[in-house]
């Protein structure tokens, strides 16, 4: 009865007991009248084949969606493992990043420590040298004598050496005084990011990718690094007219440094207000300001700037974007390098490039220009930029200005200490913006937005 209603069967259907002619239940083995066997009717082992058959599709459909279900939670499974597999590797990458940006902060640390401590040793001589009463025993008056004779001699040789074309042939030392010399960039668009071979370094691949089209206006950049000797014309003329600076700033880094090297051992504040005060020793309008109202001048203490306290539109001196920085140092190039996809020691200065100035700074200006007049954009020192340090997007963007306000900088170029993958054109870092005492090869040339 069970397997008919299973059937949809409405009607009841009998069983006739052969033996005693009475009817009974269908399927029935066993006559309930006279209690003898019954034979096996064809309609009866007809259902019973049906009911069989049911069975078995009812067992093979569990059985289909058994394995169904397994499968779905093996997947689950899977993807839930390669989500995991994934969070680990990114907290790896994560961490070995952090761990190699210890290790180089540590290291800057070291050298500006080691720096710091000869300045310092080279001070105390030059005080105890020239605090001897002349003629008292041990007085180094003859060894002054003599080292500013050799002094003398070499001002006289080295230039004469340079014109014979020596190994300094082709050097043009920035101009002496201010205003800073600006070369006129054409506005554009580009592919901003690393175009090729992006495995040669994890910085590349971390911070270089994904490429995307940036259009930029027309500004103006500084032909050279800001060297010390505009630095200091600068930041005295600051310090007199109510600005003041973290840092002091030093000649460039080496045992060859003088005043024509790039100002380094500064922070991105100095560089900001040093902006501001060069735009007002030049009547301009400053760029940066305390608030969004723009009322006030930045000129003292660390203000972390948001972009909309910046007036973009004024005449004065400020950062680069780091778009406008890339655009620049490319040039109109789509390789490696505004030079090629290789760079050698004739092009830039970088750790081992082999000028008489290796393993320090050279002169702003030494190595020749990029393809618009712009001096030392890969190499020397790092250059500080506007941005605050985040990860690219891949939209198009226009005139792009980085995050509201960043807690760490952006800086571009590569230095001196860097070998040749940091002075990629798309090579790009990011450093606290007081990072200035030990920053050994930090600088930082100003831009102009065109009128």
């Amino acid at each position: 009865e069970g397997e008919r209603q299973k059937a949809g069967q409405t009607e009841q259907k009998t069983k006739f007991c052969p033996n005693c002619g009475r009817d009974n239940v269908f399927g029935a083995t066993f006559c309930r009248s006279c209690g003898k066997e019954m034979p096996v009717t064809k309609e009866e082992e007809e259902e019973k084949r049906q009911a069989e058959e049911r069975k078995r599709r009812e067992q093979a459909e569990a059985e289909r969606k058994r394995i169904e279900e397994e499968k779905r939670l093996a997947e689950e499974r899977k993807r839930k493992e390669a989500e995991e597999a994934e969070r680990r590797r990114i907290e790896e990458e994560k961490r070995q990043a952090e761990e190699r940006k210890r290790r180089e902060q540590a290291e800057a640390e070291r050298k500006g420590a080691a720096e710091e401590s000869r300045q310092e040793e080279e001070e105390a001589e030059y005080v105890s040298t020239a605090g001897l009463p002349q003629g008292a025993p041990g007085s180094r008056k003859p060894i002054l004598i003599i080292a500013g004779l050799l002094i003398l001699i070499a001002a006289i040789i080295i230039p004469v050496v340079l014109l014979a074309g020596g190994t300094d042939e082709g050097y043009t030392p920035p101009p002496d005084t201010l205003p800073i010399e600006m070369v006129s960039i054409p506005g554009g668009s580009f592919q901003m990011g690393c175009l090729s071979d992006c495995t040669e370094s994890s910085y590349l691949e971390d911070s270089s990718l994904p490429v995307h089209t940036v259009t930029l206006s027309p500004f103006e950049m500084a032909k050279y690094e800001v060297s010390y000797a505009e630095w200091i014309e600068v930041k005295n003329w600051a310090q007199s007219n109510g600005y003041s600076f973290d840092n002091s700033g030093r000649k460039g880094y080496g045992s060859g440094a003088d005043e024509d090297h790039p100002v380094t051992f500064i922070n991105w504040y100095d560089a900001v207000k040093w902006c501001n005060a060069l735009s007002e020793k030049e009547g301009r309008t400053p760029c940066y300001y305390t608030s969004s109202a723009k009322t006030t001048v930045y000129r003292s203490g660390q203000q972390d700037i948001e972009k909309n306290w910046v007036n973009w539109n004024a005449d004065g001196y400020r950062l680069p974007t780091e778009a406008e920085w890339e655009y620049a140092c490319r040039a109109d190039t789509t390789t490696k390098y505004n030079v090629g996809d290789t760079i050698t020691g004739s092009d830039a200065n970088y750790w081992g490039s082999g000028d008489s100035y290796d393993n320090g700074t050279t002169p702003a200006g030494y190595y020749p220009a990029n393809p618009w007049g712009l001096y030392d954009m890969h190499g020397n020192v790092w250059e500080w930029c506007w941005d605050g340090y985040s990860n690219y997007s891949s939209s198009s963007q226009t005139d792009p200005r980085g995050p509201s306000v960043g807690s760490s900088r952006v800086f571009r170029g590569g230095s001196w200490d860097d070998d040749t993958v940091g002075l990629r054109s798309a090579s790009r870092r990011g450093g606290g913006p007081d990072f200035g005492i030990y920053s050994y090869a930090h600088g930082f040339r100003p831009v102009r937005s065109s009128s």
